[in-house]
């Protein structure tokens, strides 16, 4: 007599939408992440991924970006990081607070290419 286990799947989601397109830059080997919003935003993961050997660095928006607008902040760390890390490919990850308002990242993208921002 041989009994049938049945094996139930579970699937583990990412903890937000945030997190998981940090994850998915880390499979597509991106050197560095940045997150445009405020500094503390998915804090935990960040440091998790950067034990994965990618660096995650934030615009660390604040009042006055979400007033004035976050696209200053936005240009000034993406050009810290080519400065520190010189990345070969580097992802952004618009954060709750930016997109909701609409505050800097599509601008600050097209505002020239690799080294010229």
């Amino acid at each position: 007599m041989s009994e049938e286990i049945e094996m139930e799947m579970i699937l583990h989601t990412r903890p937000s939408a945030i997190v998981a397109a940090l994850y998915t830059l880390r499979d597509l080997d991106v050197d560095v992440a940045v997150l445009h919003g405020p500094a503390g935003c998915s804090f935990k993961h960040s440091r998790l991924l950067e034990e994965d050997g990618m660096h995650v660095l934030t615009s660390a928006m604040n009042e006055s970006n979400f007033v004035f607008g976050g696209q200053d902040a936005h240009v000034k760390v993406l050009r810290k990081a080519e400065e520190m890390f010189h990345p070969e490919l580097m992802g952004v990850v618009g954060t709750c607070s930016s997109m909701i308002i609409g505050r800097g990242r599509p601008a600050s993208g097209s505002r020239g290419e690799r080294g010229r921002m």
